[in-house]
């Protein structure tokens, strides 16, 4: 480990040591001040786990080619039209919906498999590359191209431009939607848990990404302004961003069938303003 990163992670430390103490003193009779001290020591904590490494996995494990997330996507697409065709082959209710369950994994596939290319690719406010590894992506284009990538007929642009509770909004109904406000990481992310494995769009005070949760763990996924500043996959108790958000709202896209069918069929979704 080289000097910087350890004089980086002495000061965090000894930071935190400081807040503990100041926390200890002021409210050692009283909860009042424990969601503070929770969000202080979530998020030193991230910051030490990336020093780590441990939230850096884009810059060994993004793929590096254009051509590569091309040749991915032209495979999922083709998986995506087998599918269309045997559901729109069909008039059994019982068998369009089998094709439905088929469906979904391919369509959580069709995301978690293009995300990882983006892993490391800047990011920028103004962001709006095309291209994994080109130039920077904001966090609401690095949702939306996904999303359009992925096969979904959707408005990149606009869509990429809304608050982030108008992209879930966009993409599916109340039935798939949660929101929370002042509640702490550990508690929005049990009901997460309790929810169950699946592809979550995730709206912030201020940001959006993905939360995959893949039946052990969750990660937020998302094109970053806090430090590295890239496009990551991290874990979401430790996230800094996800845990310092006053407010939180997700959107469960991989439970809601007539989005699975949209994809299947490329049905064109109009944006949320």
């Amino acid at each position: 480990m080289n000097n910087n990163a350890d004089n980086k992670r002495l000061t965090l430390v000894f930071g935190f040591g400081m807040i503990m103490v100041i926390f200890f003193i002021i409210s050692s009779n009283s909860s009042l001040f424990k969601p503070y001290y929770q969000s202080i020591r979530n998020y030193i904590s991230g910051q030490i786990n990336s020093i780590n490494g441990e939230n850096t996995s884009y810059q060994s494990k993004a793929p590096k080619t254009t051509a590569d997330y091309e040749a991915a996507q032209e495979k999922l697409s083709k998986q995506r039209e087998q599918l269309a065709s045997a559901y729109q082959a069909t008039n059994s209710a019982s068998k369009k919906q089998a094709i439905i369950e088929q469906a979904r994994g391919s369509f959580i596939a069709s995301i978690t498999t293009l995300l990882p290319y983006w892993y490391g690719t800047p990011w920028n406010f103004n962001g709006t590359s095309e291209k994994p590894q080109q130039g920077n992506i904001a966090c609401g284009y690095y949702v939306s191209t996904i999303l359009r990538d992925s096969g979904l007929e959707i408005e990149r642009v606009k869509l990429a431009q809304q608050a982030s509770e108008n992209i879930i909004k966009s993409l599916t109904n109340d039935t798939y939607i949660k929101r929370f406000s002042g509640q702490s990481i550990e508690e929005f992310l049990a009901v997460v848990d309790d929810w169950g494995e699946g592809l979550y769009v995730v709206g912030l005070d201020y940001h959006v990404g993905y939360l995959w949760h893949d039946g052990e763990q969750m990660h937020f996924i998302h094109a970053s302004a806090l430090p590295p500043r890239r496009a990551i996959s991290e874990p979401a108790l430790t996230s800094p961003a996800l845990t310092n958000s006053r407010y939180r709202v997700i959107g469960k896209i991989s439970d809601d069938d007539k989005l699975i069918e949209k994809w299947l069929l490329q049905t064109k979704i109009s944006t949320t303003t």
